[in-house]
């Protein structure tokens, strides 16, 4: 058999081939490293065959070399596509973030000593501690107030 009688269905079926495996290679989701090549091999193979009807009008070159060079240009299209969707995603994902800050999402905290009755007699006597980082400093004093609690018990126990 020649190359010639598989050429016109094998062009079309490499092109779109080539085209969505290089989208699956960036693509957010099934282009990450959590996703077995199995499961990308298979979806390809399964998009192929669903997209190839998409690809009927093209005619691919008649020789190999242009051949080649056509599925490799279909590759950089679907490897360009996949990141610029990969692109979008993690933009979207920024703008998500960003946009969460200011509508305060609130975090259980142990230790608020802004919300303290000392902490408005210090103020009033000491307005510039206004400018320090509560919030920051009671994070902290979360992180070690299971610690003392323990040290506190072991300490007063009762025998």
């Amino acid at each position: 058999m020649q190359w010639s009688e598989f050429e016109p269905a094998m062009g079309t079926v490499g092109w779109a081939a080539a085209r969505i495996s290089g989208l699956l290679l960036f693509c957010p989701f099934l282009g990450s490293d959590a996703v077995p090549a199995m499961i990308k091999v298979a979806l390809t193979v399964l998009l192929t065959a669903l997209l190839w009807p998409a690809y009927g009008g093209v005619i691919p070159a008649a020789d190999l070399w242009h051949w080649t060079v056509g599925a490799a240009g279909e590759a950089m299209a679907g490897i360009g596509l996949g990141l610029i969707s990969s692109v979008l995603f993690e933009g979207a994902l920024l703008a998500g973030q960003v946009l969460s800050v200011p509508t305060g999402y609130l975090e259980a905290r142990q230790v608020d000593l802004a919300q303290e009755e000392g902490y408005g007699l210090l103020l009033r006597q000491f307005p510039a501690m206004a400018d320090l980082d509560w919030e920051r400093l009671t994070f902290e004093l979360d992180s070690y107030l299971d610690e003392v609690e323990q040290l506190v018990r072991a300490v007063y126990r009762r025998a």
